[in-house]
């Protein structure tokens, strides 16, 4: 989206943002590609240049504002100042009720925002004002659950869980909480998730998989259970949408739990003859 704003007769210029640009603040400070200001000097001499943004969130008043460093516009040109240029990041005022949340979570709020920029000279005398541009911020999708699907029947006594990984700026730590509750009868999935004592639960996992452990709680033969992964950053905060959470599945288990279990030895290793699943400590029966 693009304003442009001519309050003096030899200055002019464009503001352009992406519209839907990344919340994370470490990608507007080291991205060019989020936006940019053109300029026209447009009178006959050089004028040392700095430039202010402000950005709004609608509805909710100003989260910050900040001052660029001074630039050098030569007469009769055009300068294109990306969005790397805008602000010097060390000169960014926050508002204090954003302070918490822009500062330790490294993130914009979601939400609809303006940013509009202020072009003074270096003595502080006003040259352009009000050069403003819209835009949005929405989290990066929460995890997806991928295996086992949901509804499905499960035969393995140590089922592999699978979903996707949220999509972050390279270098920002993310880790994965997974929880497991029996459905009673009468609940609903998301009611066994929260009201329920966890089957099983494992936290700061790095991997978008988990192989059921061999010391996790057996399940019963015939009975539901619910699963849900939430994503975390390294502060514990959630990034992405929905609370950093995935969607909620459902599993049966349909594992034979009551014939015994038969053990034999391959090269060297203790394996389940059913599912020839390795096994650790496992007393080795011949039959």
């Amino acid at each position: 989206l693009i304003t442009t704003v001519s309050a003096q007769s030899d200055w002019s210029a464009d503001f352009v943002l992406d519209p839907f640009p990344s919340p994370y603040l470490s990608d507007w400070q080291n991205n060019p590609a989020i936006g940019q200001a053109i300029i026209f000097n447009g009178s006959s001499e050089t004028v040392n240049v700095r430039l202010r943004m402000t950005i709004v969130r609608s509805g909710k008043g100003q989260v910050a504002s900040g001052l660029s460093r001074v630039f050098a516009f030569p007469p009769g040109a055009s300068t294109d100042l990306r969005t790397t240029d805008l602000i010097d990041y060390g000169s960014i005022d926050y508002d204090k009720s954003y302070e918490d949340i822009a500062v330790r979570t490294g993130r914009l709020p979601e939400g609809e925002y303006e940013a509009c920029l202020r072009i003074e000279t270096e003595s502080g005398s006003l040259i352009l004002d009000r050069i403003c541009a819209t835009f949005t911020i929405v989290y990066p999708d929460p995890p997806y659950l991928v295996f086992p699907i949901d509804g499905e029947s499960i035969l393995s006594k140590l089922p592999i869980f699978q979903w996707t990984a949220v999509q972050t700026p390279v270098g920002y730590s993310v880790n994965y909480n997974i929880r497991i509750a029996e459905m009673l009868e009468g609940q609903s999935p998301a009611q066994s998730l929260s009201a329920n004592y966890p089957h099983f639960e494992r936290s700061n996992l790095m991997n978008t998989n988990l192989q059921y452990p061999l010391d996790g709680p057996g399940f019963v033969k015939g009975k539901r259970y619910a699963w849900q992964v939430q994503a975390l950053d390294s502060r514990g905060y959630p990034p992405s949408a929905n609370n950093g959470r995935s969607e909620i599945w459902t599993f049966l288990f349909d594992a034979d739990t009551t014939t015994p279990i038969e053990y034999k030895r391959l090269a060297g290793r203790v394996v389940d003859s059913a599912t020839s699943e390795p096994l650790v400590g496992a007393t080795i029966v011949y039959r």
